[in-house]
């Protein structure tokens, strides 16, 4: 790769200043995203994509560890049994894929705009209301709180696993990745409350599994097709 061009922002959020960890962001969907003017540029991925042996990424995403990205190569020690792949339509420059359905607690829900976004920026699974009701009337005590904004339960609930489909095929999310963060706790009762990592999309066309998917599935994302494989972690 002969060169790659970095935007330096003029305003920042908070987040960026106070998380130490993280230095900024790498675009790693396709180039009709990227928003540099005057002159259009290459997303970092396209632009390394004929550098690397094969030309694609994994990420492998850890609830209690560190994760990692390769580029290049899969390392197949990171999963256990076959990938998944599912072709993904890249003409909005999104990792877009196929998915129309969804199981949890053996109800199968149909998901509004069939498809969804496999987004590495993105901390939570954002999905039609459909499921997000189907999903949180299995935890007792969960409730939409405005204060919050979104779906907060009782941190001591047992979240049961969610399947949503890539492409053709189910993949399983463990409900144990579906505890995002602690709200705080009731001002009368004491009970400790915790925000979901399941919420609702607010009308888009399409889900986004973000980070709360990404720790359960290890995805390779493929851009000679381009496609997207999943399969659980090892």
């Amino acid at each position: 790769m002969d060169a790659q061009a970095i935007g330096l922002p003029t305003d920042v959020s908070s987040s960026f200043v106070t998380n130490t960890a993280s230095n900024g962001l790498v675009g790693l969907a396709f180039s009709k995203l990227n928003t540099i003017k005057p002159t259009p540029q290459k997303t970092f991925f396209d632009n390394v994509m004929a550098d690397l042996t094969q030309p694609l990424f994994t990420a492998d995403l850890k609830s209690d560890s560190a994760g990692s990205y390769e580029f290049g190569n899969v390392d197949t020690s990171l999963f256990t049994g076959s990938l998944s792949t599912a072709a993904v339509d890249s003409s909005n420059g999104f990792w877009q894929v196929d998915s129309t359905s969804a199981v949890v607690s053996g109800q199968t829900v149909n998901l509004a705009g069939g498809s969804a976004i496999i987004d590495t920026g993105t901390s939570l699974m954002l999905v039609s209301d459909e499921l997000v009701v189907a999903y949180w009337d299995n935890v007792q005590g969960a409730q939409v709180n405005d204060e919050a904004g979104g779906v907060i339960f009782p941190c001591n609930a047992d979240l049961p696993d969610v399947q949503v489909a890539i492409g053709d095929n189910l993949a399983t999310v463990s409900g144990a990745n579906m505890n995002f963060a602690s709200v705080g706790s009731d001002s009368q009762t004491g009970q400790q409350f915790c925000f979901g990592g399941l919420q609702s999309n607010q009308g888009l066309e399409f889900s986004i599994y973000g980070d709360v998917f990404l720790r359960s599935q290890f995805v390779v994302f493929d851009g000679s097709g381009p496609s997207i494989s999943v399969a659980p972690h090892s």
